[in-house]
């Protein structure tokens, strides 16, 4: 009994051992911000913790690849930013036309990075995610896939949560790094409403170990890979953010 055993656990083991490697393989062969290839390294991950390893590796170390950075002119941004966004369909302040879920998107496409409004933001979205990279050693940023991040892409989108709407779990297919910006964050007096969370894992966070409270006019910027989601503000007033995605951008 006692041999059968630990054959069944050198087996199960083996098995664990071959789907790291060929999921290693997909890492390789993925470009960067591939859905494919954040799924691999989430699976990774998993694997790992559940044979009881905890990864060391640096990619796995949200508080070595989460960064925040605060937009100078923050109030004149936002004021802006909230009427552009109310022009285009956009409750500002959560009433009415959000879904019964709490929450409302402004689809991918659908906000013009050259409207007056969103220049600002655009330009300061483009000046974080270059200090990034400076952030950055060259190996980790290797790992990353942003070592030569000379010329990259940028899609967004908005989106609105109020009362019990929060945001799933999940990660930005085609994403190098995302970059979430805070227009509105209602105040609650312990804070836990406005967390943002950091992960990794399928479907939901295994391991959130590392969450952070926004404030108006922070920008985090963290790599696709990295699992995340928001608590809900639980007030009647709604948490705004935009959100970009760092997309690659061949050369001229």
């Amino acid at each position: 009994m006692g041999t059968e055993r630990q054959s069944t656990t050198g087996e199960a083991a083996h098995r664990v051992d071959d789907e790291i490697l060929r999921l290693r393989a997909v890492v390789t062969e993925c470009e960067p911000g591939h859905m494919r290839r954040h799924q691999a390294l989430n699976r990774i991950y998993l694997l790992r913790r559940q044979r009881g390893e905890d990864p060391p590796d640096a990619i796995y170390d949200c508080r070595r690849v989460v960064r925040r950075w605060r937009i100078r002119n923050e109030l004149a941004v936002n004021a802006g930013l909230l009427d552009y966004l109310h022009s285009i369909g956009f409750v500002g302040d959560g009433k009415d036309s959000i879904r019964p879920d709490e929450r409302m998107i402004i689809n991918y496409g659908d906000l013009d990075h050259g409207a007056p409004a969103m220049v600002p933001l655009v330009t300061a979205i483009d000046a974080a995610v270059r200090a990034y990279r400076r952030t950055l050693d060259d190996s980790l940023a290797d790992q990353l896939g942003v070592s030569a991040l000379d010329r990259f892409g940028l899609r967004s989108f908005a989106a609105a949560t109020r009362r019990a709407g929060f945001h799933y779990p999940h990660l930005h297919g085609g994403a190098i790094l995302v970059v979430s910006y805070y227009v509105r964050v209602p105040q609650t007096a312990d804070g836990t409403a406005a967390r943002l969370y950091f992960g990794f894992g399928e479907n939901k966070l295994m391991d959130s170990r590392t969450w952070v409270v926004p404030e108006e006019g922070n920008i985090f910027v963290f790599p696709g890979h990295v699992m995340h989601q928001t608590s809900a503000p639980g007030t009647d007033e709604a948490r705004i953010n935009v959100g970009f995605d760092v997309i690659a951008r061949e050369p001229a």
